[in-house]
């Protein structure tokens, strides 16, 4: 398992290892201005927007990751 918290500013990304056969699914989990959790969402690892038909439904509002600017 791997959890990412440095690719964007208010979510963190957990995503299992890959392996060649098995459902590659990504969960995402989105805070607000109190970091407060007020997103949950799967994807699969094709991209943040493909969301896997058997992937339960999401929980809050899910948005489009802000990306942290790693130049400061």
């Amino acid at each position: 398992m791997h959890l990412r918290t440095d690719a964007y500013t208010d979510t963190w990304d957990i995503s299992m290892p890959f392996e060649l056969g098995s459902t590659d699914w990504v969960l995402y989990i989105q805070f607000d201005n109190d970091s407060r959790v007020s997103a949950i969402a799967m994807r699969s690892s094709d991209g943040i927007f493909r969301r896997p038909a058997a992937a339960p439904d999401d929980k809050g509002i899910f948005h489009a990751p802000t990306i942290k600017n790693k130049n400061g």
